[in-house]
């Protein structure tokens, strides 16, 4: 009997812990909501965003679903209405992948774009078809790495960014010393290195925000696709700084 009642015990604290964890789960969710719609009625007071459907030629993959070109679609909506215009005559070939990545080429304006489906993204959706769509946040990200190709001065306003985020100004004198960003995914033969170190910084997010890929101001870059997650209510926090760059590309450029 006294086993009993420790058992009994023991289940009700850790129903009571987990409905806690749960509670503590569901304010942040709806914090990342109420953010993301303030910065949305932010932004929107300063300028268009989506209202327009950009005239680019799509062609899918071998075994690519319609639904994620329809995700690409639905991501036009987190872009300025100037930047989705600039779209106009391009074409996008969309693939199904284990991991989103895009690769453009302005001079012939043509992208490669690929998606993955990593999950309902709860948090996130500008709409409530999106909630239900696994490669939606994929597809805004990816698409953010579309708009730097497309929108001029986009890639160069990341790159002085980046360069004031080195400490000395000079990010060039940073590569010997970059930093595995971490395993937050499967990097194969890639070495994904950034600004911070892990033991500094245990936020992945942050670390990967400051990605360096190579010190040029006609390259990618992460701050935009980061950052714009991040204002759009995806789960997790971010360095301040690349939200106030974020906001601020998003509404004056």
């Amino acid at each position: 009997a006294i086993g009993d009642e420790a058992a009994r015990k023991t289940k009700e604290a850790w129903t009571e812990k987990e409905n806690t964890v749960r509670d503590i789960e569901q304010a942040r969710n709806d914090l990342a909501r109420a953010r993301a719609a303030a910065y949305r009625e932010a932004l929107r007071e300063v300028r268009s965003f989506g209202d327009y459907t950009p005239d680019v030629q799509f062609t899918l993959g071998g075994k690519t679903p319609d639904a994620m070109r329809d995700s690409i679609i639905s991501a036009f909506g987190a872009y300025p209405t100037d930047w989705l215009r600039a779209q106009d005559g391009w074409a996008y070939s969309i693939a199904k992948a284990e991991r989103g990545s895009a690769v453009s080429a302005a001079s012939i304006k043509k992208a490669q774009i690929r998606l993955s489906a990593r999950g309902v993204p709860n948090r996130y959706a500008l709409s409530e078809e999106a909630e239900t769509d696994p490669s939606y946040r994929v597809a805004v990200h990816e698409l953010g790495h579309q708009m730097e190709a497309s929108v001029p001065g986009l890639q160069r306003l990341e790159w002085t960014f980046m360069n004031l985020a080195a400490r000395d100004g000079d990010l060039a004198k940073k590569f010997p010393k970059l930093h595995w960003v971490g395993s937050g995914y499967k990097t194969g033969p890639r070495r994904e290195v950034g600004l911070l170190r892990e033991k500094d910084n245990p936020n992945y997010a942050d670390r990967y925000a400051y990605k360096v890929y190579d010190n040029q101001p006609t390259k990618s870059w992460e701050v935009l696709t980061m950052g714009i997650q991040n204002v759009y209510g995806v789960d997790g926090e971010l360095d301040p700084k690349v939200i106030q760059f974020v906001l601020g590309v998003l509404g004056g450029l």
